[in-house]
């Protein structure tokens, strides 16, 4: 008795606290359904959203590949969720609720087979995240880990509105704590335009192009710079381009402009090609059906788990609708969420690819909404709609907000295969561009050698250049250029030889020059009665002439000439650059006359000191007039001028070209005189007047053709005084003292 009464006071003064039961949590489901599957399966696993349940109550999926039940110590889903083979491959998933105890649901038991391992592709993980719409807006601040947590799982992630806050710079922090041994490349861009764009890959970036930051010349409301940034990807030695982008929200016209200007962006890119980021447009908007189709040209994730291939034209995207009031949960489900109907509907999170990836020997799977708008909505793939009145920027959602459930929390996936070795790199092409074929050169000399290349699936590397099979030198930089100096006369054999990135190579055709003896000096002499006598210089290829005399537009004329004997067929080139302005009609040029006579036959190239007139004058016959055709004032030539002589038979043609590495011949005029087989060929300079002497340079002197010779051409002092004149000697009976030159 004492027993029980002590027993039944103290139950008297017992409190019983009985632990609440665990509720269950709704299973998940599992999409797609199990089956067969060649080379690998994107799997996804979600609980539907409960009408009216209270936001904090959120469940993790938890799953196993071995068969075993899942635990809360098992992996939680993050998609994507890719199950690979060979072999058969047994999933098994629950939800646990984070209530106290935790809810767990019924497991769910789905069998794959997949037929074949994924040996030659690599799964491309992209994702896209606008960082200032979705960082805390379930109430969880900028929780870098938590975030990082669920960027690990992506191979290229592309950050929005960044603002160069180092944000980018603590969330890879995290990332890199979470993945030891992972290297994570990144790419922080200006923050001056869109708020800023960052880059983060696993794989590393191989070059940038000249301007891999393009602010968009259409700004919003006229002065806000919104842009793309670019990197390039080095997947399986395969190069990838990557662009993320972000356009105006509030300027519609500035958008639909910018968005002109990314897609001439993107089609410039000589590969693969992607781009991610916020559009601020509605999927069946004018302005972006070029690029963000969502139905026809999308590989889209059907209902019943398969994917839905859909002919590519132009680029094709998914996407995700990230703002717009859903008046209710059910609307999104059964309505269309997608066309706009909902008021302030945008797309925030795009991913776009070029349409023609089987070219590169490349397949993408670009999931997030089924293709038939009027089904249900099943799979989400890296979002969900949960219940709330507001995000955390304060924007309204309608009673539901999108993409804030922590294991979605606003990202977009594109998956992409990539051959590992299944496609050969393409080997680059390359053509060399100057010299043209045929051109022909006296030695010693000095010229440039140009090509151009490109490669379709990569970079290049370097382009060198090669002279009878000896590399004479290398450039790596657009436009490929070298210099070659060569003193050996004959034919010679020019290529150029292209390297990727990869090592591919590809040698151009050949092209063929000829590089001539060294002709036979020049001798120089006043023609007519000049008034005063003229003189010459050459130091290094450059002659300096002076002479005085008429103008050459008469029955005979009177000036310097530096001139040689040629027997034939030949071509006389030079550059004149520059004439002194002594009278207005002061020149020089090139001649072939018939003679040394005062009023022998000739045609002619002259410029004047301006630069602006360049003619081509002749006299048919002895003592005959002369005829002048050319620019004149007000054609904006400017010094130097390149002029030809080309006598072929009787026909001399005439040509000019502004300066340049190769100049662009344009045909001036041409005329037929019987000279005879020898002329006289050379430079010359007049003042035009008889009083006053003008000073000429020319250099690029060359004259291919028989010419007479061999000759010596030189200095020599004649007085105590150190004065010297320039003569000519050869052994040629005609010779006299006209040849000399005081």
């Amino acid at each position: 008795m004492l027993t029980s009464r002590h027993s039944l006071g103290l139950l008297a003064g017992l409190v019983i606290a009985l632990a609440p039961a665990a509720h269950a949590a709704t299973a998940p489901t599992v999409t797609p359904d199990g089956g067969t599957f060649p080379a690998s399966v994107f799997v996804s696993l979600y609980v539907p959203p409960v009408a009216n349940a209270p936001a904090t109550d959120i469940v993790d999926i938890h799953y196993t590949l071995d068969g075993s039940t899942p635990t809360t110590a098992s992996p939680v889903f993050n998609p994507p969720l890719v199950i690979t083979g060979p072999g058969a491959v047994t999933l098994k998933t629950m939800a646990f609720d984070r209530q106290t105890p935790r809810g767990a649901s019924a497991v769910v038991t789905r069998s794959f087979t997949i037929s074949a391992p994924p040996t030659t592709t690599t799964m491309l993980r992209l994702a896209n995240w606008n960082v200032r719409s979705a960082r805390g807006t379930d109430g969880m601040g900028s929780n870098y880990p938590r975030i990082a947590k669920y960027l690990i799982n992506s191979d290229v992630i592309t950050l929005n509105e960044t603002n160069g806050s180092g944000f980018t710079d603590r969330l890879v922090d995290q990332m890199k704590l979470l993945t030891p041994g992972v290297t994570w490349y990144q790419r922080q861009f200006s923050p001056d335009a869109g708020m800023g764009n960052s880059i983060i890959s696993r794989f590393p970036f191989t070059y940038t192009l000249p301007q891999d930051h393009r602010v968009f010349a259409a700004k919003e409301n006229g002065s806000k710079p919104y842009a793309v940034d670019h990197v390039a990807l080095d997947v399986n030695g395969k190069t990838v381009h990557y662009c993320a982008t972000r356009v105006t929200y509030s300027d519609p016209i500035a958008r639909q402009k910018q968005i002109v200007e990314l897609k001439e962006f993107l089609d410039q890119l000589p590969g693969p090609r992607f781009v991610a980021g916020d559009f601020n447009a509605n999927p069946t908007s004018t302005t972006t059906a070029w690029m963000l189709n969502p139905t026809a040209g999308t590989t889209q994730l059907m209902p019943d788990g398969t994917y839905h291939p859909v002919p590519m034209t132009r680029y094709v995207s998914c996407w995700l609708e990230a703002k717009g009031s859903i008046p209710s949960l059910a609307s999104w489900f059964t309505g269309n969420p997608g066309n706009g109907t909902h008021g302030g509907s945008t797309l925030d999170y795009i991913m776009v690819a070029e349409a023609d990836l089987a070219a590169h020997g490349m397949t993408v799977r670009l999931s997030q909404l089924p293709d038939d708008r009027t089904t249900p909505l099943r799979a989400p793939i890296g979002f969900n709609v949960v219940e709330s009145s507001a995000n955390g920027d304060g924007e309204s959602y309608g009673p539901y907000k999108v993409g804030v459930r922590p294991s979605d929390h606003n990202l977009v996936y594109a998956i992409v295969e990539v051959p590992r070795g299944a496609i050969a790199n393409r080997a680059p092409s390359v053509a060399v561009t100057a010299p043209a074929a045929g051109t022909s050169l006296v030695a010693p000399t000095t010229f440039a050698i140009q090509a151009s290349a490109s490669d379709s699936d990569g970079s290049i590397a370097k382009v060198e250049f090669l002279a009878d099979g000896v590399v004479v030198g290398v450039d790596t930089t657009a436009p490929y250029t070298c210099t070659w100096n060569s003193s050996v006369t004959g034919a010679h054999t020019l290529v150029a030889k292209a390297t990727d990135n990869r090592g591919a190579t590809t040698t151009s055709a050949a092209v063929g020059v000829t590089i001539a003896a060294a002709a036979p000096t020049w001798s120089s002499r006043d023609i007519g009665t000049t008034g005063l006598v003229g003189a010459t210089s050459v130091d290094s290829g450059v002659y300096t002439i002076s002479g005085a005399g008429s103008d050459l537009y008469g029955t005979s004329e009177s000036f310097r000439f530096v001139h040689r004997t040629l027997t034939g067929d030949g071509t006389l080139i030079a550059r004149v650059t520059s004439v002194q302005n002594v009278a207005e009609w002061s020149m020089a040029g090139i001649m072939i006359r018939a003679s040394l006579d005062a009023n022998a036959p000739h045609a002619n190239l002259i410029v004047t000191h301006s630069g602006e007139r360049v003619k081509f004058r002749t006299r048919a016959s002895v003592g005959g007039s002369t005829a002048s055709n050319g620019p004149g004032p007000g054609s904006g030539l400017v010094f130097p001028q390149w002029l030809k002589l080309v006598r072929t038979g009787d026909v001399i043609t005439g040509y000019r070209a502004s300066d340049a590495p190769v100049p662009a011949w344009v045909q001036v005029g041409s005329i037929t005189i019987a000279m005879g087989s020898s002329v006289q060929v050379g430079m010359l300079c007049t003042s035009t007047i008889t009083t006053a002497l003008c000073l000429a340079t020319i250099d690029q002197v060359s004259l291919s053709g028989v010419a007479a010779g061999p000759s010596s051409f030189g200095f020599v002092p004649v007085d105590e005084e150190g004065r010297s004149v320039l003569a000519s000697w050869r052994p040629d009976p005609a010779s006299t003292l006209a040849s000399w030159l005081p």
